[in-house]
């Protein structure tokens, strides 16, 4: 009975007219709800999700949420695994964190289980290294393999997925920045590895120093005893791409195939590993795409040629590489490039300090979703310069940003996104437009 009445109490609590009448419906329903578990003890553990009922939801309420979230304890991280946990998109995950926080320390504790066990889910498939992926490269997985004494760089990545998915990543940073700056040399061999008797490679394909016929050349080679898979690292032109390889039933063949065309010219591949007993693999060549020409045309052909591009109010240039096309230009930036959805933007304008510069484009990274991976001085031109590395997660995507001001306190920001942006032939493309770029003084 007394429970009979505790529901007719809240009925009628939440039907009374005088909390919603003078506010959006969504402010409304939250403020009721808040009203109805102080009366209600056994409401002060559930969460009246404004989710399942869209027609209560307000852009204000929505707002009021994402603002608390943004203010709390839970990072960006968190939410992303509650995402995950919860079946929801990134945004949404973010706004029912907010609105579990405006409804009271009971319902945070409720979040602070669900993500304790959303935690355990993404640990259950560590072995993906989504996070890692998203934010950290091969680079910095061999760096803390050899600082943390690990036997190869996947232990290393395994490691840092978990530390990231606990929530530890503030003390993963520490350590990567700690390793990087005790001069440990990363991805070399050491130059005079252990000599034990048959760590030799065979067959190397493509073929040493050679041109390939095919854009999309099977790189490979045999070990002359079985490796041990954890050790083995296949990079081509500095790109890990062991994740990506194949082995054969008795692992002692490893081939890899391009999923994209190579960019023409010459490629580097270096192939390392240890061997069961303790014997070193470790070679390195080269091979080449060339152009072809189209047959039965005699004379030369138009292969769609780099441009040579200059703007004669900001004075500045850079080469444009084959596939990427001019669109049209905003005030915002004065060249905008794209290649099936890889882009390529420069813009420009005054900034004495160049500091400030690039503080206002981290800010503004900041502020779209991006997450600053790296950041290091370069040169533009050269111009002393600040190069930012950041990624995209809720897109997939991943950019570099390049930042320098010249003596006339002219700011020059050229950045490029792609959802491939290490992959071939954007990288290449990118690292000739970075390199050509010119500024002339005015």
């Amino acid at each position: 009975m007394n429970r009979f009445f505790q529901a007719a109490g809240l009925v009628l609590l939440l039907a009374t007219p005088t909390v919603v009448c003078a506010q959006t419906p969504g402010q409304a329903w939250q403020q009721t709800w808040q009203l109805a578990r102080q009366h209600f003890p056994a409401l002060q553990v559930t969460e009246f999700d404004l989710s399942d009922s869209s027609w209560m939801i307000c852009q204000a309420g929505t707002q009021q949420e994402l603002e608390a979230f943004a203010n709390s304890k839970y990072s960006f991280r968190d939410a992303e695994i509650l995402a995950s946990f919860w079946n929801q998109g990134l945004d949404d995950s973010k706004a029912r964190i907010g609105r579990k926080i405006l409804f009271g320390s009971a319902s945070v504790d409720l979040l602070d289980q669900e993500l304790r066990a959303g935690r355990s889910q993404a640990l259950a498939s560590v072995n993906q290294l989504r996070f890692f992926r998203e934010s950290y490269s091969f680079r910095d997985a061999e760096t803390l393999a050899r600082f943390w004494g690990e036997p190869g760089p996947f232990e290393a990545k395994l490691r840092m997925e978990r530390k990231i998915i606990t929530g530890d990543e503030a003390t993963l940073q520490a350590e990567l920045q700690k390793a990087a700056s005790a001069s440990v040399p990363t991805n070399t061999p050491p130059p005079n590895p252990p000599a034990n008797p048959g760590g030799s490679l065979t067959n190397l394909k493509p073929d040493p120093g050679q041109p390939v016929t095919t854009r999309r050349p099977d790189v490979s080679a045999n070990f002359s005893s079985r490796p041990h898979r954890n050790s083995v690292v296949l990079l081509v032109d500095s790109i890990d791409r062991t994740q990506e390889s194949t082995f054969s039933p008795n692992e002692q063949f490893l081939r890899w195939t391009p999923s994209q065309d190579l960019s023409f010219g010459n490629h580097a591949v270096e192939l390392r590993a240890i061997g069961q007993n303790g014997e070193t693999f470790a070679k390195t060549w080269t091979f080449s795409v060339p152009r072809q020409k189209a047959p039965n045309k005699p004379g030369p052909t138009n292969t769609g040629g780099t441009e040579k591009f200059y703007d004669t109010q900001l004075n500045f240039g850079l080469d444009i590489p084959p596939g990427w096309q001019r669109q049209v230009t905003t005030p915002l930036f004065a060249l905008r490039l794209n290649n099936h959805g890889s882009t390529f933007e420069v813009a420009s304008g005054p900034a004495p300090d160049p500091q400030a510069a690039v503080n206002a484009a981290r800010n503004h990274l900041i502020q779209l979703g991006a997450q600053i991976q790296n950041q290091y001085p370069t040169q533009l031109a050269g111009t002393p310069a600040t190069r930012l590395d950041y990624s995209i997660p809720r897109q997939g995507r991943f950019g570099q940003m390049v930042i320098c001001v010249t003596e006339k306190n002219q700011s020059f920001l050229a950045a490029a996104e792609s959802h491939n942006l290490n992959g071939f032939p954007i990288a290449n493309d990118v690292k000739t437009m970075f390199q050509t770029f010119l500024i002339n003084a005015r």
